[in-house]
């Protein structure tokens, strides 16, 4: 199983659809990815499970390995502020 994290509510990053289904950018690029570890592992029924994260949470349960990967958009200025202005 590969688990991939994903936000819940950054449109249009990633996001959950009227279905509850995770879709956006971000979401996207997880599929590609996905897809091309399901190919070069030949696992085309690797299970994929998707696991909501948040800023808080996310580096930490990354680095316990609750979830293989996220694709997260980030940007200078936010890194900046976060940092106290380091960046």
């Amino acid at each position: 199983m590969i688990a991939v994290g994903h936000r819940e509510s950054s449109v249009p990053f990633s996001y959950y659809d009227n279905q509850q289904k995770v879709v956006g950018y971000s979401q996207d690029y997880s599929n590609a990815i996905v897809a091309a570890i399901k190919a070069k592992l030949n696992k085309p029924d690797l299970q994929v499970k998707m696991l909501p994260i948040t800023s808080q949470n996310r580096i930490p349960l990354l680095q316990n390995g609750t979830y293989d990967f996220v694709v997260w958009l980030d940007h200078q200025q936010r890194r900046a502020s976060a940092a106290g202005g380091v960046f």
